[in-house]
């Protein structure tokens, strides 16, 4: 099979799951992303290159879903130290066909631990921005995406990085967070309400903050905070609809 029809062999299976974007970077231009310090659901520490994962990687392919609701920002505690995220579990269905379909024709495929930066990558993917919220901004959906990566050493036909400036002037996003922690492109995980709703923190201001603003659904289910996305001038309205209502 030429590299072209896997390609889109690839990409006609992903948009028959529900996948909403497509790209491709390459595994050498991805090893060259600066290496940085991230604060994962599951991981803290150093980004690490692609081929620390396969030393032989060609490709890096790029995919995500659309979130529409709230309910694809839920948060579940399945023990004291264990969060689940159901938004996310068709990227695992579309990684695991993905690597199926790899290895159909004579290839490997590894979804990469988290230590992998999938921000930066999605970007040289052709995806979107990086956006003043830190996360990817597309001029189709906004910042409503999940994303995911699977890596693989077959060499696949990259895309050209994104490279229009989505954000320009616009802070609404910095300007929206009630804790502050955005500055733009840089996010300051210790005040987040995502990482400390579920972390926890001795601030009693933000702690108040999560009172405020976390919606518990249940003793162990949050919806995570989606204040800087609402924001966004990009944010559909469809998805500014499909919010939980407080009374």
């Amino acid at each position: 099979m030429s590299k072209t029809t896997l390609r889109k062999k690839l990409e006609i299976m992903i948009v028959k799951h529900g996948g909403a974007v497509f790209g491709i970077a390459s595994a050498e231009d991805a090893d060259k992303i600066k290496r940085v310090r991230m604060v994962e659901a599951e991981f803290e520490g150093w980004s690490e290159k692609v081929t620390s994962v396969m030393p032989d990687a060609k490709s890096v392919v790029v995919f995500g879903i659309q979130t529409f609701d709230d309910a694809d920002e839920l948060s579940v505690r399945r023990s004291e130290c264990e969060w689940t995220y159901p938004g996310y579990a068709p990227l695992a269905q579309i990684a695991r066909d993905m690597i199926d379909v790899l290895r159909e024709e004579g290839y490997k495929g590894v979804v990469p631990p988290e230590s992998i930066p999938r921000k930066p990558i999605a970007v040289l993917a052709g995806i979107g921005a990086y956006g003043k919220n830190s996360m990817v901004l597309t001029e189709e959906y906004g910042l409503s995406l999940r994303l995911e990566v699977v890596i693989t050493d077959a060499p696949l036909k990259k895309d050209s990085p994104f490279e229009k400036d989505l954000c320009a002037d616009c802070d609404r996003c910095v300007r929206s967070c009630p804790t502050r922690a955005l500055e733009p492109y840089v996010l300051d995980v210790n005040r987040c309400l995502v990482h400390i709703t579920e972390a926890g923190t001795s601030d009693a201001e933000l702690n108040k903050m999560v009172d405020r603003y976390a919606h518990l659904l249940t003793p162990n289910t949050i919806v995570m905070c989606t204040i800087c996305q609402m924001a966004c001038p990009y944010t559909s309205k469809e998805r500014l609809e499909n919010r939980i209502r407080i009374k």
